[in-house]
């Protein structure tokens, strides 16, 4: 056997254990169901690769490969999932963070004010300022819930 011969051999030997790696795309079909392919329609949301390695001579029937796309979409939600969590999270505390000085400065500011229709400052009366500070106190609870301390 010539060494052409053996590296040709060698070669077809490996092709069956290729891996594949196909991008996965998710939607919905006119009977609204969900459809998962490795070629994008209009209106598909691409939900992540799947890569896979299939031995030629045992390739996989049609039920199996749905199965793995589908438990590939689902890991790739449940990270989009966790992400999207994280930034909710993210954004309340910073909200809570601002309601928080917000009613802080009114509780330590002795005269407040809005800003009158010629830019002039209009200075609060005293059952305005007991409104105002009502006011934020009740948003400062709306956005910090329990995560609140020791504000008051």
């Amino acid at each position: 056997m010539t060494a052409t011969k053996a590296v040709l051999m060698l070669l077809a030997l490996s092709l069956p254990l290729t891996t594949q790696a196909a991008d996965i795309y998710r939607y919905k079909d006119a009977a609204g169901n969900w459809q998962y392919s490795d070629k994008p329609v209009p209106g598909a949301q691409r939900v992540g690769p799947l890569v896979r390695s299939t031995p030629a001579s045992a390739s996989a029937s049609s039920e199996d490969k749905a199965e793995a796309e589908k438990a590939q979409a689902a890991a790739t939600k449940g990270k989009v999932s966790a992400t999207v969590q994280q930034d909710v999270a993210k954004l309340r505390a910073e909200d809570c963070k601002k309601a928080t000085e917000a009613y802080e400065q009114s509780i330590s500011s002795a005269r407040l004010y809005k800003p009158g229709a010629d830019g002039e400052p209009d200075f609060l009366d005293a059952d305005q300022i007991d409104a105002y500070r009502a006011a934020a106190h009740t948003e400062m609870d709306r956005l910090c819930g329990n995560a609140r301390s020791g504000a008051r």
